[in-house]
């Protein structure tokens, strides 16, 4: 199998990228383009050249191995490092990460991985960034959460409420993946915890 990976800069930030592979001879490209609206800026900050689409690769797959008597599973994407899920007793030992808590890893990095861009694009320092997320459950099945709460701190000198307010929705709206694959009627609650950066102002 053969690789080729294709990086765009402009500005010393990542526009895009392609990764093209051939196996048994059938020749796949994946892609993602970050667009202008990708990344919103002031006036003359962004290319010259507008770039009209952003696509991803149409395949992402996982492999997930019973490694026990119950419900405890290896789990492995690509050549990463295999994880552990379980279940608590008596279904499970309590020996992994439970389902629902690699739901909310995945929604707080996939949202983290698209307003940070953003940010950076608007040019705002970031010196410190953390984001807590919490998910309510409900009590009878399915016990699916019915609240999740994100919990942003970051540390810059310059971004506001507003800034994040512009990001989470262009988030919300077009390029997070998993906030776009969840049931609407699941209340997502944003709180900001913005601290000053006095060291770089």
């Amino acid at each position: 199998m053969n690789f080729c990976l294709e990086i765009a800069y402009v500005n010393k930030i990542i526009v895009g990228y392609s990764l093209q592979f051939c196996c048994k001879g059938n020749h796949q490209k994946s892609m993602i383009i970050l667009t202008e609206d990708y990344y919103p800026g002031e006036s003359g900050s962004t290319p010259d050249s507008k770039i009209k689409e952003i696509k991803m690769a149409n395949s992402l797959s996982t492999k997930i191995k019973l490694i026990n008597q119950g419900i405890k599973f290896s789990c492995s994407s690509e050549d990463y490092p295999e994880i552990t899920t379980d279940y608590y007793p008596p279904l499970g030992n309590n020996e992994g990460y439970k389902p629902l808590q690699l739901f909310l890893i995945s929604f707080g990095t996939c949202l983290s991985g698209t307003i940070l861009p953003l940010l950076r694009r608007m040019n705002k320092n970031i010196s410190d960034f953390e984001l807590h997320v919490e998910g309510i459950r409900r009590d009878e099945h399915p016990t699916c959460f019915y609240k999740i709460i994100i919990n942003f701190t970051i540390k810059s000198t310059d971004i506001t409420e507003s800034d994040l307010e512009k990001v989470l929705k262009l988030a919300e709206e077009k390029y997070c993946p998993v906030w776009n694959m969840m049931n609407k009627e699941i209340k997502i609650e944003t709180i900001f915890n913005l601290i000053a950066d006095t060291c770089l102002a």
